[in-house]
């Protein structure tokens, strides 16, 4: 019985440990993905071709 329960939690530890792996790799494409959508930002342009960082006065007048 004792190397049932030894099994079984060498399995856990196992899965646990995929798990971990699984959420760290998925963590890292967020992150991936993010950065990116950032760099996009703030290298488009706006519909004037004006940069979107450096005037935003379409959607300033829209908001005020």
């Amino acid at each position: 019985m004792l190397i049932c329960t030894g099994l079984l939690n060498m399995k856990r530890i196992s899965n646990e440990q995929e798990i971990t792996s699984l959420i760290k790799a998925c963590k890292q494409q967020i992150d991936i993905l993010i950065n990116s959508i950032r760099n996009e930002e703030a290298n488009s342009r706006g519909w004037l071709g004006l940069a979107a960082d450096s005037l935003n006065a379409d959607t300033t007048d829209i908001q005020a």
